[in-house]
């Protein structure tokens, strides 16, 4: 057998060091990532009044959401998914846009949900399924308010 061979222990240290942006860039962040036409100054709350959006933006982090604005757009429909990776969200505003239709499962996983705001849209109160509101257990304020009625 030969000599043993040396191994310089210095490029080790070399090749990870250029990996460790790259490394940090895969790390979640602190903060939940605001949806572009919303306003996150507050880490828990999205606001998203005003904006002339016609569906529901994504927050890419939500699991610390606890208030979500939507009020005064142009919404027409809430889908099954559109608050489902919301678990904690506790206050939801939809009040003002142009709500027609509301999927029977659009708030099934809003278990911690305590306030719901679906005022002034265009909801026929008597089509509303119970369906809706069954998996809102901590819901303790819903406004459903009609057009032009306080």
């Amino acid at each position: 057998m030969g000599a043993p061979r040396r191994v310089r222990l210095m490029v080790l240290p070399r090749v990870l060091w250029g990996s460790i942006p790259l490394f940090l860039m895969l790390l979640p962040a602190a903060e939940p990532i605001c949806p572009e036409p919303c306003d996150c100054q507050q880490h828990q709350h999205l606001l998203c009044t005003n904006r002339g959006l016609r569906s529901v933006p994504k927050a890419a982090e939500p699991q610390d959401i606890l208030t979500y604005s939507l009020g005064g757009n142009f919404i027409a429909n809430i889908s099954a998914f559109d608050f489902h990776r919301l678990a904690g969200l506790q206050r939801l505003d939809l009040q003002y846009n142009r709500i027609r239709s509301l999927h029977p499962k659009a708030f099934e996983r809003l278990g911690r949900l305590e306030e719901l705001y679906l005022g002034n849209n265009l909801l026929l109160i008597g089509r509303l399924s119970a369906a809706s509101f069954s998996g809102l257990g901590s819901l303790v304020k819903l406004r459903l308010d009609a057009p032009g009625r306080p």
